[in-house]
């Protein structure tokens, strides 16, 4: 079985007026020790899901921008979803488009939880990933056309290599991640947050059908059930 790691905030307060003084380092909440954590997971109901792209969308930024965004397709592939008896979803969300436009993401990530939370879907966001599988660094505006047959053939990685290396990035990285968390912390449509794909410790699975490994649902699911894991794939 492949599990990919991930890092959480359960709770975090309020984004803070942009005047309002910034507090020190150390009255920032601590990260939860890992036996709280699994405390956390063991009080809640079995979450199963998915990792979740539309059809629609090639990769993360065609699913955010403000010019290929398709909500109609994201609540009918939500519904199916839904149908097949998920309980939570898993999306992942591009630095670039908040970048060029952090209030439309944030209305667009809105507008998805509300989507979600109507088919009975909680929501796991995935802020950072280094997965670049097609060798290519996020950018705006049209996105290559899929490759029939390769896996993710148009995926790009959030925020990119070369913003990841580059020092000077790191403010606005930041300013991402705490905009994001700071507006939906709170938000009981919200699951848990996965701050950087495939880091840390593993509490929820969010790849376990290893089909290399003859990995099959039938197999599998029931075996992540009895043991209370909380799976997305």
């Amino acid at each position: 079985m492949t599990i990919a790691y991930w890092v959480c905030m359960m709770r975090v307060p309020a984004a803070q007026p942009a005047a309002a003084a910034v507090p020190p380092a150390a009255a920032a909440p601590s990260p939860w020790p890992v036996e709280r954590a699994r405390d956390w997971q063991a009080s809640r109901p079995w979450v199963v899901g998915c990792n979740f792209l539309p059809s629609t969308a090639v990769n993360d930024v065609e699913l955010w921008q403000r010019e290929t965004s398709d909500p109609e397709a994201i609540d009918r592939e939500l519904g199916w979803a839904q149908g097949l008896g998920l309980n939570s979803v898993r999306v992942f969300v591009n630095y670039v488009v908040w970048q060029d436009d952090a209030a439309g993401l944030k209305q667009r990530f809105g507008q998805f939880l509300t989507i979600a939370d109507r088919h009975g879907l909680s929501v796991m966001p995935v802020l950072f990933d280094d997965c670049a599988f097609a060798g290519k660094e996020p950018h705006l505006g049209t996105q290559d056309a899929p490759v029939p047959g390769v896996h993710n053939s148009g995926w790009v990685p959030s925020p990119g290599l070369k913003r990841v290396t580059d020092r000077a990035t790191w403010p606005s990285l930041e300013r991402y991640l705490k905009d994001l968390v700071g507006t939906f912390g709170s938000d009981r449509r919200v699951v848990v947050w996965d701050l950087y794909n495939e880091l840390g410790r593993p509490v929820l699975c969010t790849e376990w059908l290893h089909r290399q490994s003859s990995n099959t649902v039938v197999a599998i699911l029931p075996l992540l059930a009895r043991e209370h894991v909380g799976c997305y794939n």
